[in-house]
């Protein structure tokens, strides 16, 4: 499995950032029984570029915290095309807003500061 980890903002973070985002990749490919192996690509955006994506795509002039887009559908008996160590190309593109994952985060008492460095 591959998932590749775009931070489009001047936020620092650290390594647990990225262990977080993966693992909840990883539960949410399992609680949906989807085994193969897979690119996933997550960006972390502002809260501008998130606006400007749901404005473009879904008609929604405002920003939102997470957006997910499935890249592939598949027809029965159908073959998606394969990377080099055989993973389904860009499988999802999810995008999460910065912004919005600090202000839930303090609105719910999570940990959000122990994570940026």
């Amino acid at each position: 499995m591959t998932i590749d980890i775009d931070n489009r903002t001047n936020f620092v973070w650290g390594e647990k950032w990225e262990e977080i985002i993966k693992k909840a990749v990883w539960t949410s490919l399992e609680v949906e029984k989807f085994l193969t192996e897979c690119e996933i690509s997550v960006s972390i955006v502002t809260n501008e570029e998130i606006q400007a994506i749901n404005r473009e795509f879904r008609n929604i002039d405002k920003a939102t915290d997470v957006l997910s887009f499935p890249q592939l559908t598949f027809e029965e008996g159908e073959i998606a095309d394969v990377n080099e160590k055989n993973e389904i190309l860009n499988l999802k593109l999810i995008f999460l807003s910065r912004f919005h994952i600090q202000n839930n985060s303090l609105q719910n008492q999570n940990a959000f500061h122990y994570f940026d460095t």
